[in-house]
């Protein structure tokens, strides 16, 4: 709570450190800001963070926490690694089912581009460029059941089939 000059008690709308004022804002951690911009931003004013990192177990979101102090459940001092981690109540683990939907999807993307080549009254220009066509999009649709998949969600790491078209 904040003592006003009027004599009224309210909330803090700005903190006063070093002969200052600074809005309570300041404090506060900014979006896409890291850690260490963060703790070096507060050092450049004279305040050094005594804290450790925590993240959420459900959104994988950052925050400080009193070093020493207990984490809060539903959150772990073990940071995850990338976007397709998931708290197993332990650790994180990786989420290839979440991958595998990330290679899918371009999968899936690749064969609606295709989808007119399919069609049987397709105008080809003869039978063996029809059947490189359908060939391609079976290999497409073949994609999961290869060694390698989902190739951790990576749709570069990805050994695409040749288009006919870039043929």
């Amino acid at each position: 709570m904040f003592h006003f000059p009027d004599g009224s008690i309210g909330p803090a709308r700005q903190f006063q450190h070093g002969g200052q004022v600074y809005p309570r804002s300041f404090l506060r951690q900014r979006p896409n800001e890291t850690p260490e911009d963060y703790a070096t931003r507060l050092a450049g004013i004279g305040i050094s963070l005594d804290v450790v990192s925590v993240w959420s177990t459900t959104t994988k979101g950052h925050r400080f926490i009193a070093a020493g102090s207990a984490v809060p459940d539903g959150y772990t001092d073990l940071e995850p690694s990338g976007q397709f981690d998931v708290w197993d109540g332990a650790a994180w683990t990786q989420d290839s089912e979440a991958m595998g939907r990330v290679v899918r999807a371009e999968r899936d993307n690749r064969l609606r581009a295709c989808d007119a080549q399919a069609l049987p009254d397709y105008p080809h220009p003869d039978e063996a460029t029809r059947q490189a066509w359908l060939d391609y999009r079976q290999a497409l649709r073949d994609l999961p059941a290869l060694a390698g998949f989902p190739w951790g969600g990576d749709v570069n790491a990805v050994s695409w089939p040749t288009s006919p078209a870039s043929s």
